[in-house]
């Protein structure tokens, strides 16, 4: 059992140090793959002061929202900003859990949210403009010809084709809306840098097989984040200089603008300080433990002879006891194994959350990678172990006489 617990903890530490190691890829962000990252960037912004418009004669909901929509002061921002001649396309995006939806997609997403985001009996919502699909080169197979997308549209992930296929409108807001098609298998993509401001969970899915897409009107502005690709010959100095003064003039704030390179440089290095807290001590730990189990095991062995005595009397060859030994290492060390992978998969958002401010932008991320690399490398280490836990003890055995474990036996 002490074996058992020593090598489960340096599993679990060992998993924490090729983590960080493999993290550096960060390969589930796919931006640089998208588009001109050097040139593409996101703003999030806050509607202040400005002039509301009197909507007191207006009975219509939707009209009411519209027209306040229309007047705010990020509204005004966001037209000049795309007569100014700084930027090739900007589109906006935002997020949103919500019930009102076909049940059948709120269970096709299940699983597959941001972790403590969405309830559980939503489905998380991603309200777009359609230019976002080119800033981003997202491939939708459309159902309707892109220049009749329609707002209030719904386009849908891959995972959702073959149920939706045939079906023309889909029940979301307590309306019909009209699917236009489906997104292309295996897609991903995230804005995460606005993920948690202020504790705010503005994050989309990485994997946009399972993304529900609802369409925003062109014109109008929602007051959340903005995303945009500079003209060319355009610097970032420049933008951030104009866009500056013209929310300033229109009595808007940005909070927060940031260039896609600068956010992935950013997100790689925060999961790096995070992760590196134990890098120092994992592998180290799991070696030390190494060389403690085949310590003891030679030392039960030498001391132990009268026990390989009475498996000799029992008619047991030496390949037969050598054997027990790689069985019974196999045994502790898969089962550590497992277990180990089971602490770092339900325990990574606490330990991230213990160390880091921001563990929601790596969580899902250090799943990924903790699935598709880190339990094969570890795997592969566990392996390395058996034969050396096993050999070394073999190796010794087997320079053992059976004539005297038999005569220690009988005395």
């Amino acid at each position: 059992m002490v074996t058992m617990l020593l090598f489960l903890a340096g599993f679990v530490l060992a998993g924490m140090t090729l983590i960080c190691v493999n993290i550096t890829e960060y390969d589930r962000i796919e931006y640089n793959k998208r588009c001109d990252i050097t040139r593409t960037g996101c703003m999030l912004n806050d509607n202040v002061g400005g002039f509301e418009p009197d909507t007191s004669g207006i009975t219509d909901y939707e009209k009411k929202i519209d027209m306040l929509l229309r007047e705010q002061p990020f509204q005004r921002f966001y037209n000049r900003l795309k007569k100014s001649g700084l930027v090739e396309k900007c589109a906006q995006y935002s997020i949103l859990g919500n019930p009102e939806v076909d049940e059948d997609i709120v269970r096709f997403q299940q699983g597959h949210q941001i972790n403590n985001y969405a309830k559980s009996d939503c489905v998380e919502v991603t309200h777009v403009q359609k230019d976002l699909f080119d800033l981003y080169d997202i491939k939708v197979e459309s159902k309707v010809d892109r220049d009749d997308w329609c707002t209030d549209g719904i386009i849908l992930g891959y995972r959702f084709k073959e149920k939706y296929e045939d079906i023309e409108y889909i029940n979301f807001l307590g309306k019909k809306c009209k699917l236009l098609g489906f997104l292309k298998e295996n897609q991903k993509l995230s804005f995460e840098e606005v993920a948690h401001k202020d504790g705010i969970a503005l994050t989309g899915l990485y994997n946009l097989d399972y993304a529900f897409f609802h369409l925003y009107p062109e014109d109008a502005y929602t007051g959340v984040e903005l995303h945009f690709r500079l003209a060319q010959g355009v610097t970032r100095e420049e933008f951030r200089k104009k866009a500056k003064e013209m929310a300033k003039e229109e009595e808007a704030t940005i909070e927060t603008l940031y260039f896609m390179d600068e956010h992935l440089s950013e997100l790689k290095k925060g999961n790096i300080d995070i992760l590196g807290y134990i890098n120092e001590f994992a592998v180290g730990l799991l070696l030390g433990v190494t060389l403690i189990c085949i310590f003891f095991k030679v030392h039960s062995i030498l001391r132990n002879k009268k026990i390989y005595g009475i498996f000799y009397s029992s008619g047991l060859s030496t390949h037969q006891i050598n054997a027990l030994f790689v069985i019974e290492n196999v045994i502790i060390l898969f089962i550590s194994l497992i277990m180990a992978y089971l602490c770092l998969y339900h325990g990574i958002f606490y330990f991230c959350e213990f160390f880091g401010s921001v563990p929601h932008l790596i969580v899902d991320v250090v799943k990924s990678v903790l699935v598709s690399k880190v339990f094969v490398q570890e795997f592969l280490l566990c392996c390395a172990m058996i034969i050396v836990t096993s050999g070394i003890p073999i190796l010794l055995f087997s320079r053992l006489s059976p004539l005297s474990m038999m005569r220690d036996f009988y005395e």
